[in-house]
């Protein structure tokens, strides 16, 4: 199967963030600043709220204290103690929750020109709180706060870009803000700016400057960057690739419950990638991102339950888990459960209800799904015989490489069935799915060359396609093997057996 590569972190929205006060006022005993608060002094009335806010200076926490400190201050225009009222009013700390309420403070201090405030902002418009949602008012105050290095706003701002979401799309510019922001320090905007070079996403396409900002991201923690190392060293992306080095990441990242590290973590297991292989191992990673909603882990913990692969067999709970995977939409857990419909497992056989996810998993180009649809209608399961649909179906799994749908393809042009007879174009897609390793095409393919159908007679091409398919599993072939080596003389045979043998060897590298 394919790995799971994590492509970029989601649109980070750091909301409603405190910020201290930068007044270099002298700090008083707490009496002093009292006397002052009291007496109106805007800047006593701040400090003392943000003492009751984070328990400094000897006082105890109280978010109501501070939440009334916040409003004296904020009501005599006292800039940062609007923010920080706006950001109690959003979060509902010191007094019931009130979006509205807090885009009027918000609005206050961004107006004067607060970048913080410009950022919150900016996430109430992006996120529809107190207020419409409307990326393009959202654009526009990132942009301002941009503007004022406010790195989380330069972040937000880039990916607006990258997606055109209230603005134009225009990846230079993403690309723009995601490195000022990454030149600030903000990890999240390292990766995503790594993810660009990975990708070749607006910019050439540079492995060595993903490594670069992926590893100043991973360095701060950044569980994203961390995974996709991972993923460099899986894939030799650029890098000498090493199994070991990789799961090393992916464990980093999957220990901050990152759901994909979690996957890959369990799938390194299950195939004994850097790793011993481990299918109780696998069962515990992929559990851990199954249930926090991952659909390839769902899927994984459901074939790991039907084959009783590190956990006791259990077809119910495989049911269960491919359910939710096919839920959010994942194709092989919908080919799962049209296979489990159509043959029984744990479930009433249902005709309907196989064709039904075959069809969906079938939409989004799972080749297993097409095949299925193919032979539904090729043998007439359900529905009538129809061999156009099944040749239809059949053609669009081959073209994905699929060697059964290959095989079955053969087959019709080999009989006429839904298609004009064509030996030729038979004995192409026998070729094809021989070449994948089809121990029934690789048998059919000896037959016609021992024969000369269709082709010059050719007996050493013959040996060696009917051995592959012993290899392959094709027991039955073994006699006709035999029947056509009758026919070579040694030389040629140990020839072809130490292709088959090399052939062989290099695929379980």
């Amino acid at each position: 199967m394919m790995l799971y590569m994590s492509r970029l972190v989601q649109k980070g929205l750091f909301l409603f963030l405190f910020v201290l006060s930068t007044f270099t006022t002298p700090l008083y005993a707490e009496e002093s600043l009292l006397n002052k608060a009291e007496a109106g002094d805007a800047e006593s009335q701040f400090q003392l709220a943000i003492d009751y806010d984070y328990g400094e200076d000897g006082l105890e926490e109280d978010d109501t204290k501070a939440f009334s400190w916040y409003e004296k201050a904020a009501g005599q225009g006292h800039i940062i103690a609007q923010n920080n009222l706006g950001a109690m009013y959003a979060n509902g700390e010191g007094v019931e929750k009130d979006f509205t309420k807090a885009l009027y403070w918000y609005s206050k201090a961004a107006d004067a020109g607060n970048a913080q405030s410009q950022f919150n902002l900016g996430t109430m418009f992006d996120d529809g709180e107190g207020v419409a949602e409307n990326d393009i008012k959202a654009a526009e105050w990132y942009l301002k706060a941009a503007e004022q290095d406010h790195t989380e706003a330069q972040f937000n701002l880039a990916y607006s870009y990258n997606y055109g979401e209230g603005v134009d799309q225009n990846k230079e510019k993403a690309l723009f803000w995601y490195r000022k922001s990454a030149d600030l320090g903000n990890a999240a905007a390292q990766n995503n700016l790594a993810v660009a070079y990975h990708n070749g996403d607006g910019v050439e396409r540079d492995y060595e400057q993903a490594m670069k900002y992926y590893l100043l991201a991973a360095e701060q923690g950044d569980s994203e960057a961390q995974n996709n190392i991972g993923t460099l060293y899986e894939n030799g992306f650029g890098i000498e690739k090493n199994y070991a080095t990789a799961l090393q990441w992916f464990l980093k990242a999957a220990k901050q419950n990152n759901v994909r590290a979690q996957y890959n973590v369990g799938f390194a297991n299950e195939l004994g990638l850097g790793v011993e292989q481990n299918y109780s191992e696998a069962v515990n990673w992929f559990s851990k991102s199954a249930e926090e909603g991952h659909s390839d882990s769902q899927y994984r913990l459901g074939y790991m339950y039907e084959d009783g692969l590190g956990i006791k067999a259990d077809l119910e709970t495989a049911f269960a888990w491919y359910s939710k995977a096919a839920e959010k939409g994942h194709d092989d857990a919908q080919n799962r459960l049209g296979v489990m419909y159509r043959e029984g497992e744990f479930v009433k056989k249902d005709k309907d209800k196989a064709k039904q996810y075959f069809e969906l998993a079938a939409e989004q180009g799972n080749s297993m799904a097409l095949v299925s649809l193919g032979y539904i209608y090729d043998e007439g399961v359900g529905v009538k015989t129809n061999d156009k649909k099944a040749i239809e179906y059949y053609l669009l799994a081959a073209e994905k490489n699929n060697p059964l749908a290959q095989h079955n393809l053969a087959l019709m042009y080999e009989n006429g069935e839904g298609v004009s007879k064509n030996l030729e174009t038979a004995l192409e897609w026998y070729l094809k799915a021989a070449e994948l390793d089809n121990a029934d095409s690789q048998y059919n393919l000896a037959y016609n060359y021992w024969n000369g159908l269709g082709v010059a007679k050719n007996l050493a091409t013959a040996y060696y396609w009917c051995q592959l398919s012993v290899a392959n599993g094709n027991e039955s072939s073994k006699e006709d093997c035999e029947e056509i080596a009758k026919g070579m003389e040694k030389p040629f045979i140990e020839r072809v057996d130490q292709k088959v043998s090399n052939y062989l060897e290099n695929r379980e590298q």
